[in-house]
């Protein structure tokens, strides 16, 4: 998969005929099962399933899409963005992978942390 700018990998994603980001294809593209996702989001799997609208699993499903888009960004290659973020331990983050942090709330530290790389900082 090719880098793709953030509007194209956003609606990619896209729940048809609607303004929110599909479960199914996010749990496809991070190669996880529908019910890790639900369980990373902090829902019950047949929420994602029934009701893939609901607050908090899109609340989920935007930091995971911001963060594979900076990754995405810093590294030039998606598939690649994919991996850093589902296994590469942080070690300013307590050496947490970018998964674990968003699943904890703490997208902004992420994001912080990825811009500090990309602008040629190390933490």
């Amino acid at each position: 998969m090719a880098a793709l700018p953030s509007d194209a990998l956003v609606e990619s994603l896209r729940l048809p005929g609607t303004a929110s980001i599909s479960p199914d294809k996010l749990a496809a593209l991070l190669e996880l099962p529908l019910q890790d996702l639900a369980r990373f989001a902090g829902v019950h799997r047949n929420s994602l399933r029934l009701h893939p609208e609901t607050p908090r699993a899109q609340a989920f499903a935007r930091n995971v899409v911001r963060v594979l888009q900076i990754i995405t960004d810093v590294r030039g290659d998606a598939d690649e963005a994919r991996y850093l973020f589902k296994n590469a331990p942080i070690p300013t983050l307590g050496y947490k992978t970018a998964l674990e942090l968003v699943e904890e709330g703490r997208t902004e530290d992420v994001a912080g942390y990825l811009r500090s790389v990309s602008a040629g900082f190390v933490g």
